[in-house]
């Protein structure tokens, strides 16, 4: 009669049990095993929150009216996001003072003068690749000619000729991954304007800031400039509880 080999039987280990009188209880994971599964699911604990959220070298435009609070909000912005900040050119513009005395005679010079000094920013966060913060988009200069044009300070031939070069430049540009329009009343912008007294904007009319209002809201609008509620839900995370006084 043949035997039939039988299975060898499944011994369970009671050795913990045995030892605490009751069921064998299951292994609890190490402290290192936890970081690693919370890191995997959530960031390195150590890291930057701000790489967590993608905003680590971002690129951020501020827009806005004069005396908006731009300067105030990109150096703050820098600070927290630990970016370069790259300012509009004021203090050092060759063109402004006369600018704001002969808006028709020194337009298109301004114009061509900024587009240069801003693609000049625009490629320097390009090649650094570290991301920054601009006082002032590039594409708000396009806004201002297309103002100036219509108010009559700048002709048709030079504004032409100045979008012909925007666009051409437009290739090499990189576009902002933000852009936070400041928005703010003409009346308030003259008034803020007035607070700080810098000469060359003493000639600033209301007039021109209501025009540039005007098409400062066809700017934020954009749908290819906006950000809309992404920028609304990361930038409190950005700025936490930080006051920034922007008149």
């Amino acid at each position: 009669m043949t035997s039939t080999p039988t299975k060898a039987p499944i011994m369970a280990d009671t050795s913990s049990a045995a030892e605490g009188g009751g069921a064998a209880q299951p292994e609890r994971p190490s402290p290192d095993s936890i970081t690693h599964v919370a890191t995997r699911r959530f960031g390195d604990p150590n890291g930057s929150v701000l790489h967590d959220m993608g905003m680590e070298n971002v690129f951020i435009g501020i827009s806005g009216l004069i005396g908006a609070g731009k300067t105030t909000l990109a150096t703050a912005l820098a600070k927290v996001l630990n970016l370069p900040v790259y300012y509009e050119p004021v203090a050092d513009n060759i063109y402004l003072a006369d600018y704001y005395k002969d808006m028709s005679k020194y337009a298109f010079g301004l114009q061509v003068y900024l587009l240069n000094r801003r693609f000049k920013q625009h490629q320097q966060i390009v090649w650094q690749g570290h991301g920054g913060v601009q006082d002032r988009t590039i594409y708000e200069d396009a806004v201002f000619a297309k103002m100036l044009c219509r108010a009559g300070h700048l002709e048709e031939r030079d504004y032409q000729t100045y979008i012909s070069l925007f666009n051409n430049m437009s290739n090499f540009m990189k576009k902002p991954n933000i852009i936070v329009h400041l928005d703010v009343s003409p009346e308030e912008s003259l008034r803020r304007v007035h607070m700080r007294e810098r000469g060359c904007e003493s000639g600033m009319t209301l007039e021109f800031l209501q025009a540039s209002f005007c098409l400062g809201v066809v700017f934020a609008s954009d749908p290819h400039m906006s950000v809309g509620g992404d920028l609304r839900r990361r930038l409190p995370q950005i700025l936490g509880n930080a006051s920034i006084p922007l008149s």
